[in-house]
């Protein structure tokens, strides 16, 4: 895995790991009592500013019933989901542009 690549999985599990927890509305507090880990590092795993350990998925994912390859995928099929999202936007523009010309002939 590249750098960069390891960079956007640590961003995309970060986040679905905030997002697992407040879906079973848990705060950080909560997780901190019942996984052992601080809060402060909870929130430097949660925000990205750590790199997220397969140790820490698995305890995540112990806490909320889920199995730690749910979470790993779900990270993963994020980091696709985010290499289509550039694609859509000049895809949108593009028609938008044609639809302001198409109206435009229509109206005149």
């Amino acid at each position: 895995m590249t750098s960069q690549a390891s960079s956007s999985f640590n961003q995309n599990i970060s986040l679905i790991l905030r997002l697992a927890r407040v879906r079973f509305r848990l705060t950080q507090q909560e997780v901190a009592e019942k996984t052992g880990i601080p809060v402060t590092s909870l929130t430097d795993l949660e925000s990205g500013r750590v790199t997220v350990g397969i140790d820490r998925i698995q305890v995540y994912a112990e806490m909320l019933g889920l199995q730690t390859a749910d979470l790993i995928d779900a990270a993963e099929a994020l980091a696709d989901q985010a290499c289509v999202f550039p694609l859509l936007q000049r895809r949108k523009k593009g028609r938008t542009q044609k639809t302001t010309t198409k109206t435009a002939r229509v109206k005149n």
